[in-house]
C-alpha cells in the first residue's frame, strides 16, 4: 500500500506533462531503480548458483525462475513449474524472492495510464470521475479474486497480479483522496 501512496505522489509532481513525456519518464525512474540491482543480483546468483548448488530434483527450477526474474514474469515461472509458495521447492530456489517484483512491474503496465488520465481529467468530484472509478472497479476485482485464489488456487493467491493489484492500488486511492482534500 505504501508503495503506491508513493509512487502516486511522485506522478502527481509531474502533472504537466504530456501523456508520452509521463509515461516515459515513469518508465525511465523504474528503470534504473529495478534493473542494476536485479542485473547484479541475477549475476551473482547464477554464478554462486552454477559454483555450489547440484543439479537435482529441487534446484531444478532455478534457471527458470532467473530467466523469468531477468523479464519481469517469475511469478508465473514459479507457479508454472509447481514451484508454489508452500511446496518445499522454492526454499532451495535463489530467486523465489523476485516473485513480488516481478508482480510491482507487472501493476506498472497498467498503473501510469490510469493515473495519467486521472491526472488530465478536469473534474474535482472525488468519487465521479472516470479514473476513480476505473481504480475501485479494479480494486474490488482484485480483492474478489484474491478470495477466490486464497480458498481454490493458493498458489494463484500468492503469486499473481491478479490477487495484489488491491495492495498496490490501495495506496494510490489513498493518496488520490489526500490529493483532493488539500486541492
Amino acid at each position: 500500500m505504501i508503495s503506491g501512496y508513493v509512487i502516486s505522489k511522485s506522478f502527481a509532481n509531474q502533472q504537466n506533462k504530456k501523456m508520452k513525456a509521463f509515461v516515459l519518464n515513469f518508465y525511465a525512474k523504474r528503470f534504473v531503480r529495478i534493473v542494476p540491482a536485479l542485473m547484479v543480483t541475477l549475476i551473482i546468483g547464477i554464478f554462486l548458483y552454477t559454483l555450489f548448488v547440484p543439479i537435482a530434483f529441487l534446484s531444478a527450477s532455478i534457471k527458470d525462475t532467473a530467466l523469468a526474474a531477468f523479464w519481469g514474469v517469475s511469478n508465473f515461472a514459479l507457479i508454472a513449474s509447481n514451484d508454489g509458495y508452500f511446496s518445499p521447492r522454492p526454499d532451495y530456489n535463489l530467486f523465489t524472492h523476485t516473485w513480488s517484483l516481478s508482480v510491482e512491474e507487472q501493476f506498472y503496465f497498467i498503473f501510469p495510464f490510469l493515473f495519467w488520465f486521472w491526472l488530465s481529467s478536469n473534474t474535482k468530484k472525488l468519487y465521479y470521475s472516470i479514473p476513480n472509478i476505473t481504480l475501485v472497479v479494479l480494486i474490488l476485482l482484485s480483492l474478489f479474486f484474491a478470495f477466490w485464489a486464497s480458498n481454490y488456487q493458493r498458489d494463484w493467491g500468492y503469486y499473481m497480479i491478479f490477487s495484489r493489484f488491491w495492495e498496490i492500488a490501495a495506496g494510490a486511492l489513498l493518496y488520490r483522496y489526500h490529493y483532493f482534500r488539500a486541492n
